[in-house]
């Protein structure tokens, strides 16, 4: 059979796949890379100065992972039109891009959504499970993501450390969000065209954390939490968290 007669067939099927108009007709793979930045410039971890304008704190970031879960898509008012029960992604946001990233292979219904939404944390259910049955690999296993607390019974959802600097000095910050109350959820509210395979930039806003619903000032509302005896602190982080997320580019 010559080369050319072999090559029909999978041009056939290439067209059934994706269609006469360049649609793709079955379910779409979402990869979504996270892209970590302050006030919209890059964060180098351990290495970029960010002033922040309204703290007068410079920041240098370290760490900022994250667990995410439950991811869904939204329609144009608002409410779930595709939800991926189970899914889960740990986001280590100083690495590089394949540490940054979520892929959701097969699970989309190709179409126009409002907005996406995903949790920052496991469910109570997960979060007070037995962490070793999830498998090698998986997110939620505590040897891929290191953000288990083992005396505590649950996730650390969130792990943000680094350096504040202040007029009077250096020092370092360190907020770990875990428990039930503070898992949150996060809606990306914005017209997306999903009828084909998408790379999704989200980016990852860290000055959010400091000044977003609420005002933190590390000097003064505090520099260290594990998200308990903290006068309210890692309430104030989560409630900022949900802000710090926005789409940046779809291709």
């Amino acid at each position: 059979m010559k080369a050319s007669q072999k090559f029909l067939p999978l041009l056939s099927l290439a067209i059934l796949l994706v269609g006469c108009d360049g649609l793709k007709k079955g379910p779409v793979d979402i990869s979504i890379t996270f892209a970590p930045v302050f006030d919209g410039t890059e964060v180098v971890y351990e290495q970029s100065l960010h002033q922040s304008a309204t703290t007068n704190d410079a920041f240098t970031f370290v760490r900022s992972d994250l667990i995410l879960t439950d991811f869904s898509l939204l329609d144009e008012s608002g409410e779930v039109a595709n939800e991926i029960g189970g899914s889960a992604a740990y986001v280590h946001m100083a690495g590089d891009l394949s540490d940054r990233n979520w892929t959701l292979t097969d699970q989309i219904d190709p179409g126009h959504y409002g907005g996406i939404r995903f949790y920052i944390g496991p469910d109570t259910s997960a979060n007070h499970g037995d962490p070793s049955l999830w498998p090698a690999g998986h997110p939620l296993n505590p040897t891929v993501n290191g953000l288990h607390w083992g005396w505590a019974g649950g996730y650390i959802f969130s792990a943000l450390e680094g350096t504040y600097a202040t007029s009077t000095g250096t020092n370092p910050f360190l907020y770990h969000i875990g428990f039930d109350s503070n898992r949150v959820r996060v809606d990306i509210l914005q017209d997306i065209d999903f009828r084909r395979d998408r790379n999704v930039t989200v980016d990852f806003d860290l000055a959010n954390i400091f000044d977003g619903t609420h005002l933190i000032e590390p000097a003064i509302t505090g520099d260290f939490t594990h998200s308990t005896f903290d006068n309210g602190l890692a309430s104030k982080v989560r409630d900022n968290l949900m802000g710090a997320f926005s789409i940046k580019d779809i291709y």
